[in-house]
């Protein structure tokens, strides 16, 4: 699995090699409009905090291994 961000100011969403990656029947290419290089927030709705965002990543991550195994 590999996941960019289309935003992500330090890897550069052009400069992902998205046809050597689709090339390879194991590989899953998750493309996100926002966030990338650990950034992938959005607001938690149960928080009441300062801060109320958490990860959504994880959860996406043991989703997809839940299912491949």
């Amino acid at each position: 699995m590999v996941w960019v961000g289309k935003d992500d100011k330090i890897t550069h969403y052009e400069q992902v090699p998205r046809d050597d990656l689709m090339r390879n029947e194991n590989c899953i290419l998750v493309e996100a409009e926002h966030g990338g290089h650990c950034d992938f927030f959005c607001k938690n709705k149960e928080s009441k905090a300062l801060f109320n965002y958490k990860r959504y990543s994880s959860e996406i991550i043991v989703k997809y291994f839940d299912g491949i195994s």
